[in-house]
């Protein structure tokens, strides 16, 4: 018995156009989902980053005598914090405020530290909400001096 082989096209060089098409319509996709993971990363980041240098110069506040110069010393230790992190961030815009220039001698005056910051993420893409301005801000209550 006598097998012929039947005149076929190679089924492997059939599938090497069809999975360079494939390829073509699918890795751009592929790279925008893995550049909205990297700038989701990133705005993440930033974010859980202003969050700690609010709150840790919000404590640092809340230690300090309630005074203007104790404001800015406050801004100052931000700044200070601020380029330790060593992130891409820019622009940074923090203030202080107490709620009262006299801090308390007692338990039953309450005296509150006010922390805002602000400052910008870097952003690849344009349409991303906020354009990676991110803002935080936190209240410490200050004890009076023992």
């Amino acid at each position: 018995m006598t097998f012929h082989r039947s005149k076929t096209r190679d089924s492997r060089a059939t599938s090497r156009g069809q999975s360079l098409a494939e390829f073509a319509l699918i890795f751009p996709v592929f790279m925008l989902i893995l550049a909205g993971m990297i700038q989701f990363g990133v705005i993440l980041w930033g974010q859980n980053t202003l969050n700690q240098l609010v709150r840790d110069t919000g404590r640092y506040a809340a230690t300090l005598n309630c005074s203007t110069a104790a404001e800015t010393n406050s801004e100052t230790q931000f700044s200070a914090l601020f380029t330790q992190t060593g992130g891409p961030w820019k622009n940074p815009n923090p203030t202080v405020a107490y709620s009262s220039s006299t801090c308390p001698t007692d338990n039953t005056t309450q005296v509150w530290v006010n922390v805002t910051a602000e400052f910008d993420a870097p952003v690849f893409f344009p349409w991303v909400p906020g354009n990676g301005h991110l803002q935080s801000a936190t209240q410490f209550r200050v004890e009076p001096a023992p």
